[in-house]
């Protein structure tokens, strides 16, 4: 069973005030921009969205056309916020389009009748909360038609491997340039990687303690899409442009390493 973090009120209440993007302009979030490329139009479609929080991404594939949407997620707290949302929105088509169910997502079971219905099964930052990812990987192949798209972002490998995540500062080195080994250069800020081919749960404490995830190598992410013969249509890895590092949307801190893997794959016609 997957953990229920954001129905805890300290956990909500902080990625709320900092992280939700339902209050933010949703074109201009970095993450948003690298996922948004991949999407296919969804006008017509049938859309799938695992893990859908606040519900921004059923909003936006609601306004985009979508002939239905189903967003499903653990937390009753997000979802209520995700139908509050989607009500309030007179203007747009959301509250006749989207249907939201709390489910957990580690024990979603399709009905036969939705098998090969959904054009897109979309998941933003949801899958490294899941612990059977071939699961889940299955479900959304099933789910969707020939030819329909499987389009996901997870936190980065790299990110998620070590047991204490953390910047830290390498060894200092012997500054050789004026031949005083005795003088020491400050050790360059770096991501110690430790742990990555130990896959498996990892606890940490981010917006509140004891949160709960797991660490996949992307060889893990791969061999659980291939093993369904989905075929790969895109792979990025998220690092800042100095755009974004000017206008105070990224640090430098993510430079030092990826913080997001971003995929589409398709299902073969």
């Amino acid at each position: 069973m997957a953990q229920n973090i954001y129905d805890r009120q300290d956990f909500f209440d902080a990625y709320a005030r900092l992280i939700d993007r339902s209050s933010k302009d949703i074109d201009a979030d970095p993450a948003w921009k690298r996922l948004a490329p991949l999407v296919p139009p969804v006008a017509g479609l049938d859309v799938l969205d695992l893990g859908c929080g606040s519900g921004w991404f059923c909003r936006w594939a609601a306004a985009q056309g979508a002939r239905s949407v189903l967003g499903v997620d653990v937390s009753e707290k997000m979802l209520a916020k995700a139908r509050t949302l989607a009500a309030s929105s007179s203007s747009s088509p959301s509250s006749e389009v989207i249907e939201y169910r709390r489910v957990d997502l580690d024990e979603l079971v399709l009905p036969d009748a939705d098998a090969g219905r959904y054009g897109l099964v979309f998941s933003s930052l949801s899958l490294h909360y899941l612990a059977d990812l071939p699961r889940v990987v299955a479900l959304a192949h099933r789910a969707l038609a020939p030819g329909g798209f499987f389009v996901f972002n997870v936190e980065h490998p790299i990110y998620t491997a070590p047991r204490n995540p953390r910047v830290a500062r390498a060894a200092p080195v012997a500054a050789a340039a004026d031949g005083d080994d005795d003088k020491k250069e400050e050790g360059e800020l770096c991501w110690p990687l430790t742990g990555y081919g130990d896959e498996g749960e990892r606890v940490v404490d981010w917006l509140a303690k004891g949160l709960r995830k797991y660490h996949r190598s992307v060889t893990g992410y791969m061999d659980a899409l291939l093993a369904q013969g989905f075929l790969l249509r895109a792979f990025k890895e998220f690092f800042p442009t100095e755009e974004e590092l000017a206008s105070g949307r990224a640090d430098e801190v993510q430079k030092l390493r990826p913080l997001y893997l971003i995929m589409s794959v398709q299902k073969q016609i």
